[in-house]
């Protein structure tokens, strides 16, 4: 009923979870449950043979008779306790005279023989359970489980078969280095046990919780566990995400400059492709993804890493330490230069830079595109007076 990476239909094979013998992994061919018999391919033989039983064993197998089950004539067998001698199947598929007897754990022996099937519990030994109508052990602690029956301590905590019920809020069975013993825990209940109280809306450092040694009740505040600040990264500096300190407040974040990189989305980079991952006035050494001192401007003169400088003349330098080589006003100029359209060159003579890339003269013209038209008329006039006053001498 389910996709699989395989053909997956010999006998003793499953594809689904819940028909395979681990449980898990749904889609990966893999061997059938033991006691089941898909596709009814494991054909039962006589008990008198030893052989096939007709059901899947654990390891993706038709299955033989187990040890201790009768194959001789009735009355050939007798039980001891749980335990079967006489003509039994060894267990290998041969039928052989068991005089020292053969424990039939997990079922129980009956009537001179090892039952092969059960309805309930009872059916089976002491450390044997009921399921899918055969007995099987009962796991030991540590072990995965689903059911309390499953296990011989008779708990099954947090999937684990487990030394006590192990259910309050600060406990479980679970953990790394103490599974199968309950255990105290720290920080958020796990999975599957009563949660803590929350805390105030907007102060997650005020919520409850476990405190290592209290199992009933949530004893402490939140800790290290829960982030109360995400980190962010602003103007070459990142303040790094914060946790609860365990008495109800978020610690002030510590900060790190990102020199010589520049800031990622919440984070400094730690690596470069392009200049502009590096601080300004570092440069990105694409070969090896590390950020390095550039060169340096100040105002037109541009000292390299190396020590050496180049002169802009008559044009500024970038924060990037790269000489400008066109202007659109005369801020881009050094200083008396003006922008002339997008050079940068002299004033004419008495003109003063109104900034923007235009100069004016000192009678209020502007250079390069002077209005004189205000200044023909006196000149014309004055030449006029000149030429009468020869003319009257």
């Amino acid at each position: 009923g389910v996709c699989c990476n395989a053909t997956c239909n010999g006998a003793c094979q499953a594809c689904s979870a819940l028909n395979k013998q681990s449980g898990d992994k749904s889609g990966e061919c893999g061997p059938a449950a033991e006691g089941t018999n898909p596709g009814a391919k494991c054909l039962k033989s006589a008990v008198t043979t030893c052989g096939s039983s007709g059901t899947c064993d654990a390891a993706g197998s038709c299955a033989v008779y187990v040890a201790g089950t009768a194959c001789g004539a009735t009355g050939t067998t007798s039980c001891v306790g749980d335990s079967v001698k006489g003509q039994t199947c060894d267990g290998l598929g041969a039928c052989i005279l068991d005089t020292a007897g053969t424990p039939c754990s997990p079922a129980r022996c009956v009537d001179g023989a090892c039952k092969t099937s059960c309805i309930t519990d009872t059916d089976c030994a002491t450390d044997g359970y009921c399921t899918g109508g055969v007995c099987k052990k009962r796991a030991t602690a540590g072990d995965k489980c689903s059911l309390d029956t499953q296990c011989l301590s008779g708990f099954c905590a947090d999937g684990t078969c487990c030394n006590a019920r192990c259910d309050r809020s600060c406990e479980a069975c679970d953990q790394p280095g103490t599974k199968g013993t309950c255990t105290a825990v720290t920080g958020k209940p796990r999975l599957g046990h009563p949660a803590c109280a929350a805390g105030e809306p907007g102060n997650p450092c005020s919520a409850a919780a476990c405190d290592g040694a209290e199992r009933a009740s949530c004893a402490k505040k939140a800790g290290a566990e829960v982030t109360c600040s995400a980190g962010t990264c602003i103007d070459g500096v990142e303040s790094l995400p914060t946790t609860c300190d365990g008495s109800g407040t978020c610690p002030a974040a510590a900060s790190r400059p990102c020199q010589p990189f520049a800031c990622g989305t919440d984070a400094c980079k730690k690596a470069c492709a392009a200049d502009s991952d590096c601080k300004a006035g570092f440069v990105c050494n694409t070969a090896t993804g590390s950020c390095t001192a550039g060169d340096k401007c100040a105002v037109s003169l541009v000292t390299h890493v190396d020590g050496t400088t180049t002169d802009c003349g008559a044009y500024i330098c970038e924060s990037s330490g790269k000489c400008k080589t066109t202007c659109a006003s005369s801020s881009d100029c050094v200083s008396p230069k003006i922008c002339d359209g997008t050079a940068c060159v002299d004033p004419p003579d008495g003109a003063v830079d109104q900034g923007g890339g235009c100069a004016t003269s000192s009678t209020g013209g502007t250079s390069g595109n002077r209005d004189t038209s205000g200044t023909w008329p006196i000149l014309v006039l004055s030449a006029l007076v000149g030429l009468i006053g020869r003319r009257k001498r």
